[in-house]
């Protein structure tokens, strides 16, 4: 996303809250960039991972972007492979995605881990 995208339009007049909306759209972006730019300066693993499942969690629930957050579950899940919950959002989000092979093999292993 680059700069400009982030820097919204003038407010019209007798339109106070479209200034408003988009505050809050603008507002759960940059907690999402927050969550990735603190997860990308920790060291450990899971710590960087929850971090990443916040930002995910935002970007699919907030800002309604499911790809880009399942980009963010398979990049938590490649830092900590054995972190369950990352593994557990990346297999959930590519269930959501329909990208069934993927889930399932995300799903075998978590079995296999709790069996």
């Amino acid at each position: 996303m680059n700069e400009a995208s982030l820097k919204p339009p003038p407010i019209e007049k007798g339109n106070p809250t479209w200034g408003q909306d988009l505050s809050e759209a603008t507002s759960h972006q940059l907690l999402a960039e927050t969550y990735r730019a603190q997860a990308a300066q920790l060291s450990d693993p899971k710590e960087r991972a929850e971090l990443l499942l916040l930002a995910g969690r935002t970007i699919e629930g907030k800002l309604s972007q499911p790809l880009e957050a399942l980009a963010v579950y398979r990049e938590a899940a490649a830092i900590a492979p054995d972190y369950l919950p990352a593994i557990e959002a990346f297999a959930d989000a590519a269930y959501r995605n329909q990208d069934w092979h993927r889930a399932r093999e995300l799903y075998d292993r978590l079995w296999q881990t709790n069996a």
